[in-house]
């Protein structure tokens, strides 16, 4: 007769194979995140579609980097990220405006860290609240003072002037390049920022 095996040990060995799978995957995502961190350093209003065609044409001139990760990849790498601190921080995707490029355009995943405007320094990428029509847009603090942050996108020909300190809400922790994909421009695609309840131009 043949011994068979103690059904304890079999139900350890699948607990400690699932354990084993799960930290591969965690550390897998956490080394895509590494690397994307490394390659690039609550309103939501409509977009039109001559607006988001303009934006595709200076993508196309002028693209942002790329890389082989999926956007569905990088979303999950975002959330990974942002799960560690759900308070201060957070992910965003782009609307195609082309007003960063070449930093970054509609492929890229940008992770953001809450923060002040007296924690910004010149030159960091960050997030503010227009005070026009409460749209949050990500361009570059070219100077910063006590008072208020100086922005301007890197490839708008006028700055944004300077925005008061209490409008500025987030700053760019790392940027996850993707895979370009071919969008219609017939029909924007809204479904990603809209879930995470922002919208950048």
């Amino acid at each position: 007769m043949l011994d068979r095996p103690d059904p304890r040990w079999s139900r350890e060995r699948r607990r400690t194979l699932i354990r084993l799978g799960t930290w591969r995957r965690f550390w897998s995502a956490a080394a895509g995140l590494a690397v994307g961190l490394l390659a690039g350093c609550n309103g939501t209003l409509p977009v039109g579609v001559a607006a988001y065609s303009a934006g595709m044409g200076r993508e196309a001139k002028n693209p942002a980097p790329i890389s082989r990760m999926k956007k569905s990849e990088a979303m999950m790498i975002a959330k990974l990220w942002a799960s560690s601190d759900l308070a201060n921080r957070s992910f965003t995707t782009v609307l195609p405006t082309g007003s960063m490029l070449p930093v970054l355009d509609s492929n890229s995943i940008l992770l953001m860290e809450r923060v002040t405007a007296g924690e910004l320094r010149k030159n960091d990428i960050a997030i503010y609240q227009s005070g026009k029509d409460g749209m949050r847009i990500v361009h570059r603090a070219k100077e910063v003072t006590r008072d208020g942050v100086y922005f301007e996108g890197d490839a708008n020909s006028r700055s944004d002037g300077w925005i008061a300190s209490d409008q500025v809400r987030w700053r760019i922790a790392g940027i996850l390049y993707t895979s370009p994909q071919a969008p219609d421009p017939a029909k924007p695609d809204r479904s990603e920022p809209a879930a995470l309840g922002q919208l950048l131009r």
